[in-house]
């Protein structure tokens, strides 16, 4: 299951920001430019973490694989080569790429063609594996709470009379589904790290610890989402906290921020959400689904290297007769 949700966001998104899909639903398998992405998932966070101490990021270049080197050099250039292929578009085309030249345009300057190559691969990056993460997540909880997975069925069924009218506008109008993002959001964030931030001139207090200037610092969401001074019971999946639960009003919801805050908070979050809630409701309009017995451990056997390394999640979807 969590190989089809990649497959349908990466296909998604990598059609708003090149400007054509990447084939993988209709190939049933991983274009080489995403393939790239999963094998180095464990790259990309050693590379990250390395990078703030500047004398262990010389020595980690020195001794990297040249064979590491070449195939993000090939990454690259796959994606310089969409961008060109998309820039080569005859007619407007209301995509990232289009929205990159025009408003750099509106500003009176020039945005070069690795600029645009290098924000559409942080744009896939951002926009599919995060998402295909929280649906294969919640996937994962639904099925192994039944009972939950059977109210969501009721919601989405009897607020429905055809496919048709499941859209942006009406799956935001489903309490219960978005509880259970919400719910799932929580308990696996798809970004499991904090985003690193720099204190500033004249250093800073937290928490009563003094902190100099130019410290990096961050708050990693899977510790804060799991603690129990922040959320009662918080190894649980209960969607009813997020609906007015009175088990729950001394829980501390605004600390769920999975998409960050503030000004540098993540750009796609609004179509994060519209993804993941049209996926799911139309999941729960079309299919039953069972939790296959191999996968029953896929949350204990899931790793997190920035990115989650996940394994496969087997679900029997049986369409609704």
């Amino acid at each position: 299951m969590e190989k089809w949700l990649n497959f349908l966001t990466f296909d998604l998104v990598g059609d708003l920001a090149f400007g054509e899909s990447f084939g993988c639903l209709a190939e049933k398998k991983y274009h080489p430019w995403v393939r790239h992405i999963f094998k180095s998932i464990k790259d990309i966070a050693y590379m990250t973490n390395f990078g703030r101490i500047p004398w262990l990021a010389k020595i980690l270049k020195l001794f990297t694989p040249k064979s590491v080197s070449n195939k993000w050099a090939e990454h690259k250039e796959i994606s310089s080569e969409k961008v060109r292929k998309r820039l080569a578009m005859e007619y407007d085309r209301p995509d990232f790429v289009d929205s990159m030249v025009k408003k750099t345009k509106s500003a009176g300057s020039t945005i070069t063609l690795d600029e645009l190559a290098s924000n559409a691969q942080l744009i896939v990056l951002a926009g599919s594996e995060t998402t295909a993460t929280l649906l294969s997540a919640a996937t994962f909880y639904l099925t192994t709470h039944p009972d939950i997975l059977a109210q969501l069925n009721d919601e989405v069924r009897s607020a429905f009379t055809t496919e048709d009218e499941i859209d942006m506008i009406s799956v935001q109008k489903l309490p219960y589904m978005l509880a259970i993002l919400n719910e799932s959001l929580r308990m696996f964030p798809p970004v499991v790290n904090g985003v690193p931030r720099l204190i500033g001139s004249g250093g800073d207090i937290i928490l009563g610890q003094y902190i100099p200037e130019g410290t990096t610092v961050d708050i990693w969401h899977w510790a804060v989402y799991h603690n129990p001074d922040h959320f009662a019971q918080p190894n649980e999946f209960i969607p009813e906290r997020w609906l007015g639960d009175a088990r729950f009003q001394n829980d501390a919801k605004r600390a769920l921020q999975p998409f960050s805050i503030g000004p540098r908070d993540c750009i796609g979050k609004n179509l994060a959400n519209a993804e993941m809630r049209l996926i799911l409701a139309r999941l729960a309009w079309n299919f039953d689904m069972r939790l296959a017995e191999d996968s029953f451990d896929w949350e204990k056997k899931s790793e997190s290297y920035f990115l989650w390394q996940k394994g496969p999640i087997h679900v029997y979807l049986t369409p609704r007769v």
